[in-house]
Formats: C-alpha cells, sequence, structure tokens
C-alpha cells in the first residue's frame, strides 16, 4: 500500500511515477479492493504512470496549452483524459468492465509532439 492512502477520506493510491524512470503499482490494493476490474485497472494504471514519467502534465515536457489541475498537480484539468488525477464515476467504470482504457486527450498529445513525439492526429513533428 502506499504512504498516501487515506483511510479516513477512503481513498487509495494504486500507481505511482518517480525518478522519471520507475513506476510502482500497489498490488494489494488492486487485490483487496478492486480484484474483479484487475486487468482494465492494471491497464489504465501503467498508461497513466507512463504518462507521468514521458513528462506529462508539466511534469517535464513543456505544456503547448495550461492544462494542469492546480489542485493536484501534475495531472490534466480534463476528466476524460487518462491524465485525470482520479478517473472515477459511472463512466470510468463502465470503460473498465468493458475492457477500455481512457485515452490522452488533445493537450496530453499535443505536449508529446512538441516535445519530439508525433502530433494529435499521429503524424511526426517536423524538424
Amino acid at each position: 500500500h502506499s504512504d498516501y492512502d487515506d483511510p479516513e477520506a477512503g481513498t487509495a493510491v494504486v500507481g505511482y511515477a518517480y525518478h522519471g524512470s520507475s513506476m510502482a503499482i500497489f498490488m494489494e490494493t488492486v487485490n483487496s479492493k478492486l480484484a474483479p476490474l484487475r486487468a482494465p485497472l492494471l491497464k489504465t494504471v501503467t498508461v497513466h504512470e507512463f504518462g507521468h514519467e514521458m513528462g506529462l502534465v508539466d511534469n517535464g515536457a513543456p505544456m503547448q496549452t495550461p492544462h494542469v489541475d492546480p489542485e493536484h498537480p501534475p495531472h490534466c484539468d480534463n476528466s476524460s483524459c487518462i491524465m485525470y488525477w482520479i478517473n472515477n464515476g459511472i463512466s470510468l467504470l463502465s470503460s473498465l468492465i468493458n475492457d477500455e482504457i481512457p485515452d490522452f486527450d488533445d493537450n496530453c498529445l499535443w505536449d508529446l509532439a512538441a516535445a519530439g513525439g508525433k502530433d494529435a492526429r499521429g503524424l511526426t513533428q517536423p524538424n
């Protein structure tokens, strides 16, 4: 379990990215609280934490448009983006049940493109 878990608030951290090269997934939390959704949840957490490793959101890759959630940096302010601080609610639950994961939103894709990746349409950026 994470030291950032808050039992009083009923929240638990499932994954954590650190040092720009490593990530952790807290399997006891997944297995004890979220086991029925283990596979899609692990996909979602892995992609989210990888986004942090890539420098999203204002975590190394320069933002092309401000989109950091000021209350939960370094996370996206778009609740539909995989980089949102907590993906909860009916839409995420439905997505996990259907084994789908949220996408990076356009702002996150543009940040990756500006850092040398592909743009939001999947096209390589010119040098």
